[in-house]
């Protein structure tokens, strides 16, 4: 079974260095699926909204990494 590993890079910017490491990682080790996932159309975390009445892109979000991998 291949294993299946999410890349996040917190840094929004196009050059990164965190996002040229997390695009050379599946070059260097190929014994895994990788995935970037990202952050961008995120807010910052607020926790009055964390309550049911989450914004449309964390609720995207939340259905297809929280609940739709399992």
């Amino acid at each position: 079974m291949t294993k299946k590993i999410g890349l996040i890079v917190g840094s929004l910017r196009e050059n990164s260095f965190n996002r040229m490491i997390a695009n050379t990682i599946p070059e260097l080790v190929d014994n895994a699926d990788y995935e970037h996932i990202s952050l961008g159309e995120l807010p910052l975390y607020n926790a009055d909204l964390d309550r049911g009445n989450e914004l449309e892109s964390v609720q995207l979000y939340r259905n297809y990494w929280c609940y739709s991998r399992i």
